[in-house]
This record gives structure tokens, sequence and C-alpha cells, in this order.
């Protein structure tokens, strides 16, 4: 139904065309019939041949399921697109449009809310696997477990791209979870999940690092083509957004009953906290005297505080400390849970700062109450791609209220502070490992990093609480172009002289013909679009520092121990292949590609050098550590972040 919008804006188009007919003096109905059946025709046949050829790959059905979508709909949606190829008068040509959303309606009723559907009902083929010789995806290399079956019943999770999930059965008897996505490209995950597993050698090679146990949880990760692929489900996890969720729904009940004399009434659910959070932003603005689509990046900063510690005292700072606190049986196991937290946000809270992770929405944290673990979810945001957002992610980790109370009686201190000391010393001692392997990752055509950088803060779903799109309703089309351009730093290329043009209708649609929208347009303004081809191996670590050096102009200390280069070279034996569709993509030249790619290995080297803050300084450990704590904790900075990512939580 992604086509939606752009039929809708056609037929508006030719609807107002028709109307205009009737000024045109001495045009009778015959040529105006005649005049609009070609107009129609060479507007609807493009979009018409989109439906078609839908249509065309439903008619086949090859599982139970495709026969019931079929059989259910297969009718009405034919009658809607011969609405849409002849439409019965030109006084109302979007019979066949609203037919058609109908369907859809139809079809989100029926596929709202957690349902599980057979395997067999989905695919026969992989019903019928028995003892098959395929290995099960793993974290770990070389296991010997492999598909001996799959488990029948499919639970399809209620989020946006419904993603289902999947039961292996193994050789070993064993039962193994996966998440089968679609419509997303997981190539970038895999190559982070690499990184992760390289970290943690390092960390295990070093005594200190070794006896405190400090480690990045990962899992295994399986592109199967551009836009599909499966991820481990991580047992026993609960994401911070639906511990925030559960309280706030709790707590919503008992206000109610409290005022309420039939308790048991339905009631609505509670409002979502971006919705309250536009709603104190109104009255804000009107009070300061702007209007309420005043641009989000020119709110004064008195506002953005306000609402800040508004919205913080509205929620307590010590849920997630709680619930820790409530699955412990005795203050020993709260102890423990309680250091493992620490720990574990520390290791990964430094390694999401040196690759520029964002996106560190609540819903994409997860933590393991069996253990105090805490373990990330969705790397596509990386390389401080969230800097360049419509509202930039200024935070070099999340280490909010709840995350923070949460660290234990000694807060920032203690453990957590050891923990991000030891993991950056280390990450430091081996920087050059780490550059070569990211180089890969960087020049790797995986990512656009000019066209997504436009959609994570679109469309619903961010945080989990449906935040506002491009063009909110208290935006405006202005901001919304602004996000569509990469902003101008000033240690990478400019984006100058980029004209974009675009119209009202095209920000109404939904996210995801936003997007596709938004691909269309830029598709000759990406920096880079680079062949993975050029990197021949990942274990040259001379000539790569080397190359570095002419590029960004620093001076490398190209020495490493044999030991740890080792990893690298078991790391080069995983290394994944770029996928044939983005081999075969026009290349532009050279210098073009590497202007990003460039810029952000010299980001990273900065990082890993301490020399990330003042030009030219190089600070020590525990400076680099504690600046970057005080930047994830400024008040001034979460007030700043966009509302989708719920700072005051």
């Amino acid at each position: 139904m992604s086509g939606m919008q752009e039929l809708r804006n056609t037929l508006q188009e030719l609807t107002e065309q028709y109307q205009g007919l009737d000024a045109i003096p001495g045009l009778g109905a015959e040529e105006k019939h005649a005049v609009m059946t070609d107009t129609y025709q060479q507007s609807m046949t493009p979009l018409l041949a989109t439906f078609e050829s839908l249509q065309d790959e439903n008619s086949r059905p090859e599982s139970n399921h495709e026969r019931w979508f079929i059989s259910t709909f297969r009718d009405r949606i034919q009658a809607a697109l011969d609405s849409l190829r002849s439409p019965k008068t030109w006084d109302n040509l979007f019979e066949g449009l609203n037919m058609l959303r109908d369907i859809g309606v139809d079809i989100g009723k029926e596929l709202s809310g957690a349902r599980v559907l057979q395997l067999s009902d989905l695919s026969p083929d992989l019903a019928n696997i028995q003892s098959s010789l395929i290995d099960i995806p793993s974290p770990k290399q070389g296991t010997g477990v492999t598909i001996q079956s799959f488990e029948q019943q499919v639970v399809i999770i209620p989020t946006k791209t419904k993603p289902k999930k999947l039961t292996l059965i193994g050789c070993d008897g064993k039962r193994y979870t996966y998440l089968f996505k679609g419509l997303e490209d997981l190539h970038l995950d895999e190559r982070v999940m690499q990184l992760l597993r390289i970290t943690n050698g390092m960390l295990r090679r070093d005594k200190d690092s070794c006896s405190r146990e400090l480690i990045a949880r990962h899992y295994a990760v399986v592109p199967l083509s551009d836009s599909s692929g499966m991820i481990q489900w991580v047992e026993n996890t609960v994401s911070i957004y639906t511990i925030i969720a559960k309280w706030q729904h709790r707590e919503t009940l008992c206000a109610r009953w409290m005022n309420d004399d039939s308790p048991a009434a339905p009631h609505p659910a509670p409002q979502r906290a971006t919705d309250v959070y536009h709603e104190k932003a109104a009255v804000a603005l009107k009070k300061a005297g702007l209007p309420p689509n005043h641009p989000r990046r020119q709110w004064p900063k008195s506002i953005l505080l306000d609402l800040y510690h508004e919205m913080a005292s509205e929620t307590p700072a010590d849920l997630l400390e709680r619930e820790i606190w409530s699955s412990s049986p005795t203050p020993g196991e709260w102890w423990r849970k309680s250091v493992r937290f620490a720990r574990s946000t520390a290791v990964m809270s430094m390694i999401g700062y040196v690759i520029g992770l964002g996106d560190r929405h609540l819903e994409n944290i997860l933590i393991e109450f069996t253990t105090g673990d805490l373990v990330h979810i969705d790397y596509n945001v990386c390389f401080e791609k969230g800097k360049r957002l419509r509202i930039p992610e200024i935070v070099p980790f999340r280490l909010s209220r709840n995350m923070l109370t949460s660290l234990g009686l000694t807060g920032v201190e203690g453990n957590f502070r050891i923990g991000c000391e030891q993991t950056m010393k280390v990450m430091r001692k081996n920087k050059e490992i780490l550059v070569t392997l990211l180089e890969a990752f960087v020049y790797d055509p995986l990512v656009d990093w000019q066209i997504e950088t436009t959609t994570v803060q679109g469309g619903v779903g961010v945080g989990g609480a449906g935040v506002v799109g491009f063009d909110s309703a208290q935006g405006s089309i202005r901001e919304g172009h602004s996000g569509l351009i990469l902003d101008s730093e000033n240690e990478s290329g400019s984006v100058s002289g980029t004209n974009i043009r675009d119209s009202r209708s095209s920000f109404d649609a939904n996210p995801s013909t936003r997007a596709s929208s938004i691909r269309r347009r830029l598709s000759n303004e990406s920096l880079i679009s680079v062949s993975s081809t050029s990197i021949k191996s990942m274990t040259t670590t001379d000539s790569n520092s080397k190359r570095w050096n002419s590029h960004a102009g620093d001076q490398v200390d190209s020495t490493s121990s044999s030991g740890t280069l080792s990893l690298l070279n078991q790391a080069n034996q995983q290394q994944p292949q770029p996928s044939q569709h983005l081999q075969q993509q026009q290349q532009p030249p050279l210098h073009q590609r590497n202007v990003i790619a460039v810029n952000i290995l010299r980001r990273v080297r900065h990082k890993l050098e301490g020399r990330d803050f003042e030009a030219g300084k190089k600070c020590k450990v525990p400076e680099q550590v504690d600046r970057v704590i005080q930047e994830a904790t400024n008040v001034e900075n979460l007030a700043n972040m966009f509302e989708g990512w719920t700072p005051w939580l």
C-alpha cells in the first residue's frame, strides 16, 4: 500500500485538470472526454503497472496463507483496479482509491496484534525440512550443530515490519530461536557483531579486563538478502521501554480506579510520552509568543530545558533499578546484577562512543534480569549518522536518568567508570586493529550515508512511542526539507549547491512512501557509494596505516602484537561479502566515494588516540572517559535530544 499517497496525488491533479476544462470556451462534452481519457491513461498507466505487478505476483499462491489472502481479498482488489483503469465518471475519480483504502484497513485489522501461525501454512518447504546439513547460525564459530527441523508455530510480532519469530530444532535436541526480519538490510548489524567479537577477544586477552569480566553481549545476525535476514533471539531479556510502559499503564489504571466509580469499564490506552511532550511544547511556545510550527532546531534553550525538567518530574528515575531489585531473591544477587549492569553498560558505552552508535532509544536497549547484563540491538545508525539527523543526536551514548540510577550505589564512579577506562584503554592499545577492521565497514557499500540519515526520526515506532514524522503536526515543510540534507561539519565534506525540491504532498505520505520518495530525489546526490573490492586484506596494517596517513595527516604507530593481529586474521576469514545488487551499482569517482569514509575513519582514529576534543591535544584515558560521561549526562545535551528518544527517562 506504499504507493497510495502517490496515487492520491495523481488523482487529485486529474480532478483539478478536469474541472479546469470547464473554463475553456467551446469545448464540448465529447472533446472533454477525449482529452481526459488521453490524460488519464498517460498519468495512471505507470502507477497501475505497479499495482498490477503486485497482483500478478500474488496470483500464484504457494502456501495456504497465500491462498487465504487471495480468496479473501482478490475480488475486492480486482474491483478496485478495474475502477481505477476505467472510472465510471470523471466527477469521482477516487472510487477505486477508496476501495483500496478500505482493503488496507481490513488487512491492517487482520495483522494487528500478535498472531501465531503454522509454518506449514506459510512455507511448506521449511516445515518439511528434516535432518539437514545446514549449520545453526551462532555467534560462536564451528559449533557443528545443524538444523534438524523447524518448530511448527510461528509468532508474528505486532511491530511496523511484522517480523516473524521462528524456532529451529538443532541436531543436539536444543531449541534455537530467531527473528526473521523483512524490509531491512542487516549487513551492517552483521559487521558490528563481528566488531564486538573482536573487541571481546581483546578484552579477554587483557588481565584486568578479564578479571572484571568486561564483555559486550552480541548475537548471531544472518543477512539473507539486501532487505531481509535473521537475528538470534536474545532469551530472558526485556526492553527498558517495556518496563517504562508497564509502569505508565499501572499508574494510569490506578489513577482511573481512584477517580472512577466503575473501574471495570474500558478505558483508552495511556497517553504516549511524545504526545504529552508535544502538548507541553505547544503551551510553552504559545507562552513565548512563537507559532506552534516553529522549527524545532530554533526553539529557545530555556523552553527545551523547561520541557525536559517537566517531563522528568513526572517520571521516577528508579524504575529500572527497582525492577533489578525485584528480580533478585537475595541482597547478594542484587549486588551481582548491579555490578554486571554497570560493567556491561560501560563496555557498550565505550564501543558505542568509538563507532558513533546512535538511535539508542529505550526499545533498542534490553536487559537480561537473570544476570543484569545490558544488551544493545539495531546497529543501523553508526559512525555518527545520528549527528546528521533532522534533530542531531549530541550525546556520545545513552546514560539517562533510569540507567544512571541503576549503576549501583556509587553511580558513575566505581564499577562503571573503571569499566569505561579499562575498555577504552584496551581499545586504544589495539587502535590499529580496530581502525583496519572499521576501514572495511565504511568502505563496503552497505549504507548510503546521506539517504539513510533521513529515515530514523521519521515514521512510527522510534522508542516504541509512535513519534512524529518529517511533517509533524507542529513541524513545518521548511524543517522537513532541512532533514534531507546532511549538515556540514567542520571535518567533513560539505554538501553545497544541493537543490532538492519537494511538495507538501510528499511529506504527507506514510513513512515508507516518504523514504522511497526521498531516495528517488537524492539518487544522484549521495556523496559515497563505494566497492569493497578495493579491500584486499584486513591484515596489511602497515600499508593501510600509511594510506590513511596520506588522507588524514595523522602520525600512526603501526606496531601491534602478533597475538592481537591473529584476531584480525580470524575476522578476515569470516568477512561477509557485499551483495550482488550493491556491487552492480554504478560507482562515482574515487575521490567522491572517499569523502565521507575518510572523515569517518579520521573521527574513529581521533577517539582511539584521545584527540576527540581540542584539536591537537591528546588526553589520557581517564580524562577522555570523564569528558564523554559529562557529555552523556549533561542536562542541556539531553534537553536538545529528539523527543522520540525520551531523554528524560
